[in-house]
Parts: C-alpha cells; structure tokens; sequence
C-alpha cells in the first residue's frame, strides 16, 4: 500500500474500532497516541514502541544530573508571566551568533515585558547560546518522572478488560499494517508519564499565572494542554510544517474523530491551509497569521540578485529517487543552468556513501556553512522536490516549483491542481518544460504565508489577553 492507502485504511480501522470512544483509567488514550501510532506504520518501524532508545541513555544521564543543580534553567524558580511558550527545542544557527527557535523568537522579542519561555531538549541537548530570553529547560521535571517511573512509583495496573482491549487494537493494527507494534506498553507509558507530568504541569502554571500558553507545537504536550484546560488557560499552536489531508496530529475528518486536548486555537501561516485539513477545533480558531520568520528572511534578502540556477532539495525518505533525478537532469539540460543540490539535515553525515552518484556528477552538493537555504532561494530562479516544507517556502521567494513524482507527492496535490507547481515524470519532461515560457499559474501567495505576520500574531495575543483579563475582572 502507498502512504496515502495507508491512512484511508487507518481511518476506517479507526471507525469499525470505534478508537476514539476507548477510554483506559479514564484517558481517551487513541486521541494521545494516534500520531506516534500512524507514523510507526508510515515507515513500519517494526519493534520500535516509541520508547526512547537506550543508545543515548548515558548523555540523557548526564543531562538529567545536570538539571538538579541548574538553577537558572530550573522551572521551580520561574517567575510569573501572563503568558508562557513552550518552545521548538530544534534550534537553528543564525548569522548573529544566536541559536534561534523559529516560530516563537520572533514573537517574543515584540512584548515590552519578555514572557516566560520553557524547552524540552532536542537529541539530549539544549543548542545555546540561544536567541531565546527568560528561557528555562523542562529537564527537571523529566528527571522526577524519570526516577518515578524507575522506581515504580508511577505504574499503571490495567484490568483485565482493558488489557485484552488493547490487544485486540494491536492484532488488527499489525495484521493490517504488517508492523509489530506493542499497543500495551505504548499506552502504559503514556499513562505513567501523564500520571506524573499532569501535577508538575498544574503546580508550575499556578505559580506562573499565565493567562495564555503559545505551543510551538501541539502533539506530544497533550498533557500540558490538558493541565491548562484544567485551570482555565487558553492554549494557542503556532504551524510549524506543512498541515495536510494525510497528517495524523491534524487530520480529523468525520463526525466520529475529535481529540479533546488539541490547543484551543492554531495560528496557520495563510487561508490556504485551512482548506487542506479539518481540524478538531471550531473553524473560526484556525486564524491566518502568517510566518514571522520567513518573511523576516524575504525581506533581508530582497535585494539579492537571480541567477540561472535550478535548486534541488533534498529529503530522506525520497533522497535516492530525487538525486538520481537530479543527476540524470544535469546531463540532459543545457549549460545555461547551474544545477545545486541541497540535503536534508539528516542526509548530511553520509550522503556520498548513499548518493556515490553526486559525487561523480557536475552537481554542487551545497555547503551549509557557506551558504543558507534562504539565500539559496533569493539567488535561484528554480526549484525540484517532493513534498519538502522548503518547497513552499521557496514559493515565497518567487521560484517557480517543479515536484518529482514519487513517495509523499501526493501532499502537494491542492497545489498541482491549481497549477501553482508542476509535476513530473522524468528528466526529459522536465527539460523540456523548463526551456518553454512557463505555464504555471500566477497566484497570491499571501494566501500561503499572510503578510505582517509577527503583527498579526501580536495583535491576536493582545486581543486574547484582554478577553482573558476581562474574565478574571
């Protein structure tokens, strides 16, 4: 089955279970685990209950010794704020010298009194010197849970009932799927890790007082968002990736899929991802905003001048496919094109063992302590991929959009139709296409990222707060 086969299955396995019924110890438990589940079957990580791996257990070690006796980063000590972010702790390195978490620094450097701000680690680190003020790390609670869980104090007893329950969920998800996932130790560490992050959470926002929590993400902090329904807090997610029909954490089509601790609002970067997905919230708290960082990157490198390149980015998942392609399109093209490539993060350590045929090829492979992917952007007057972010960010900065059919193209499907990008077969077709008077529509792309987007965001805070402020007066 292909990915999107896939979800159409999931969903009406969901249905004739009737998943979001289950309740285990009083916890809608699939609304939890429904993303962590779809993306195991996604790439059949077979064996793989999403329990954290042990070949970082030494550098977790440290890192939670490290928190006992960290004060400054200690959430016990935070001060009060009206409104608190739970950052991205998958920082970028900005030309300042600064590690920026992109979706909430620039929001918080616009309020006259700085709001509290927290981050969980990322790969057991925390990337510093961040951009970030008034930060505090998470690492302190994760190492009560921690030792609780250890120590047993947090274990859950399921019933009979409820055991065979889950294991039926587990039979028909594996039989179907072919995957082996362990629905009974998934459920049981959420529950345990609920059990004991639940209170840590209600302690620290009552100490706080904020008025509004702003999530960088929303999945993986149900029970932060629960603890914050529990005390009357608005919860509010900003978009940070491409939302779309097939995406677990946001896709919820049908009167029986609803998830009770999804943020009371989303921030979306335009109307155009309002129509890709139904969200489990009113439609009137899905509110276009737009992308502060992004547009903040357009305007710096506005002045930048075009070249006759074609830029191709790079994905895991789809990284043979793609630079083959990319390849083949070198030596079919004119010289007139200068072709780059640009790999994914995760593709950087190893891509000439996996891609031999790059380092063979005239391609450059791009350098990312040379140059950025923005300014990558600003100098290129074509871009090839999949199903990247990037692909629309690269819109905004006037590329015209060319997607290589392969795995996950299918997300891109509202924008093909439109003839927003094109895609394609093979390199031929792709030449060919290329050395004509491009037929691509013409579109705003204020309506994929809004414009005055770290205003918007501010103002829509602002007015949050004040409804807040009125109802506690």
């Amino acid at each position: 089955m292909s990915w999107v086969q896939d979800f159409i299955e999931f969903q009406r396995l969901e249905d004739e279970l009737n998943l979001f019924d289950i309740t285990i110890q009083g916890v809608k438990v699939w609304e939890r685990i429904r993303f962590q589940i779809y993306s195991a079957i996604e790439t059949r990580m077979l064996d793989k209950s999403f329990t954290h791996q042990r070949k970082n257990r030494f550098s977790r070690l440290i890192r939670l010794l490290k928190a006992i006796f960290s004060f400054r980063r200690n959430p016990r000590f935070a001060p009060k704020s009206d409104i608190m972010f739970v950052c991205s702790a998958r920082r970028v390195l900005e030309n300042d010298g600064m590690w920026w978490d992109i979706y909430t620094d620039p929001i918080t450097q616009e309020f006259e009194v700085t709001p509290i701000a927290f981050e969980t680690h990322f790969n057991n680190q925390h990337y510093g010197p961040e951009k970030t003020p008034n930060l505090r790390y998470f690492d302190f609670f994760e190492t009560i849970a921690y030792l609780k869980r250890t120590l047993g104090i947090t274990k859950i007893t399921l019933d009979s009932r409820e055991i065979q329950l889950l294991g039926n969920i587990a039979d028909e998800l594996n039989n179907r799927f072919q995957t082996k996932l362990k629905i009974e130790s998934i459920t049981r560490r959420l529950l345990e890790e609920r059990k004991v992050r639940l209170p840590q959470y209600i302690s620290l926002l009552k100490r706080i007082k904020p008025k509004i929590v702003v999530l960088a993400q929303g999945y993986y902090w149900e029970d932060m968002i629960e603890a914050c329904r529990l005390l009357g807090i608005k919860t509010v997610e900003l978009q940070h990736g491409v939302i779309y029909q097939y995406h677990a954490a946001y896709s919820y089509e049908g009167h029986s899929r609803r998830k009770d601790q999804f943020a009371d609002y989303i921030l979306l970067w335009g109307d155009y991802w309002k129509s890709s997905v139904v969200f489990p919230i009113p439609e009137e708290r899905s509110v276009s905003v737009g992308f502060p960082y992004l547009e903040s990157k357009r305007n710096s490198l506005s002045g930048i001048e075009k070249k006759r390149q074609i830029l191709f980015i790079s994905q895991g998942n789809i990284g043979v496919k793609l630079s083959e392609f990319a390849v083949a399109v070198s030596e079919t093209i004119s010289r007139e094109y200068k072709i780059v490539y640009k790999l994914h993060p995760q593709e950087q350590m190893d891509w000439r063992e996996k891609y031999p045929w790059l380092v063979s090829s005239s391609i450059e492979v791009v350098d990312p302590s040379k140059i950025t992917l923005h300014e990558l952007f600003a100098e290129s007057e074509i871009q090839v991929g999949v199903c990247s972010t990037a692909l629309f960010e690269g819109l905004a900065f006037g590329l015209r959009t060319y997607v290589l059919d392969a795995s996950c193209v299918e997300l891109m499907n509202p924008i093909i139709e439109k003839g927003i990008v094109k895609k394609v077969s093979s390199p031929e077709e792709f030449s060919r296409d290329i050395n004509r008077d491009s037929n691509m529509s013409s579109f705003n792309i204020n309506l994929v990222f809004k414009d005055h987007a770290t205003e918007n965001i501010i103002s829509f805070l602002r007015g949050l707060l004040d409804e807040m402020h009125q109802l506690v007066n």
